[in-house]
C-alpha cells in the first residue's frame, strides 16, 4: 500500500471494463507521495508547488502544467481502473 496523494474529480469515472461507477476519489504514485488530497478545480497548495515533480515521462512546466495517472479497483469485477488526467495551471482538470 504505502505512501500516494489522493485526487477528488467533482465526478465519478466509470470502469472502462464493466462500465460500473467507480467514484470520484482515486490514488496516485505519480507525484512525490506527499499525502496531498487533490480537488479537482482547487489549486494545489503552495508547499506542493514548490516541492512537486512528476515521476516517470511526464514532467510540471513553470507554469504548473502535467499529465498525471490515477487510479483505483473496480468494485464489480475487480479490474484496474487507471486514468491520465491533466493538472494545468497547478489546478486538478477533468481533462485527458
Amino acid at each position: 500500500m504505502g505512501m500516494f496523494d489522493w485526487v477528488e474529480f467533482k465526478n465519478p469515472k466509470f470502469c472502462s471494463h464493466c462500465g460500473r461507477n467507480v467514484g470520484k476519489d482515486f490514488q496516485t504514485k505519480s507525484l512525490d507521495n506527499m499525502l496531498l488530497h487533490i480537488k479537482e478545480g482547487v489549486p494545489l497548495p503552495r508547499y506542493a508547488r514548490e516541492q512537486l515533480t512528476i515521476k516517470g515521462a511526464w514532467q510540471f512546466s513553470d507554469e504548473g502544467y502535467g499529465i498525471i495517472e490515477v487510479h483505483t479497483i473496480c468494485p464489480k469485477c475487480s479490474k484496474y481502473c487507471s486514468y491520465n488526467v491533466t493538472i494545468r495551471k497547478w489546478t486538478l482538470t477533468d481533462e485527458g
